[in-house]
């Protein structure tokens, strides 16, 4: 991806450890940033996103305080990928987010992609379920597995 360069202003590869125009240092320690815009559920829903996504022990005052404060960088992280699961989870528990990458520009955030409602991770199999008593002895239903923890969905 091409970004321009704070000196000079031409553009270079943001994978460029210097501008090779004029040599300005390029930023190396650049990283997506997870922005949190405000939230559309509830006040509970949103306090325990943050708290269980992050694993944090905060009061919920102090969480209210970061939604007063939006927009709110919550997380900076090395990868698009990182960011990104970082992100849907926290969409999932009704938290507008963005991801601002590393030239400032907004990333775009796909929803429509099944996601481990454990883990987050899109790496999921589709696993026919097992005869039993209830679900009778010809059943088309399936379960998803996340290949990631294991978590059966």
């Amino acid at each position: 991806m091409l970004i321009k360069c704070p000196e000079c202003n031409k553009e270079i590869s943001d994978k460029a450890k210097s501008c090779p125009n004029c040599g300005c240092p390029i930023n190396d320690d650049a990283k997506y940033r997870i922005v949190i815009t405000g939230y559309h559920d509830t006040d509970i829903s949103a306090f325990a996103g943050l708290t269980e996504t992050f694993d944090v022990k905060l009061e919920y005052d102090e969480i209210m305080d970061i939604f007063a404060n939006c927009p709110y960088t919550i997380a900076e992280c090395d990868t698009t990928e990182e960011s990104i699961l970082i992100s849907r989870k926290l969409l999932k528990w009704g938290i507008d987010v963005q991801i601002m990458s590393p030239d400032g520009s907004i990333e775009f955030i796909d929803t429509d992609i099944v996601s481990c409602p454990k883990c987050g991770s899109t790496h999921i199999q589709a696993v026919p379920r097992k005869w039993s008593i209830f679900s009778g002895l010809l059943t088309n239903k399936v379960d998803r597995v996340c290949l990631k923890c294991k978590h059966k969905f």
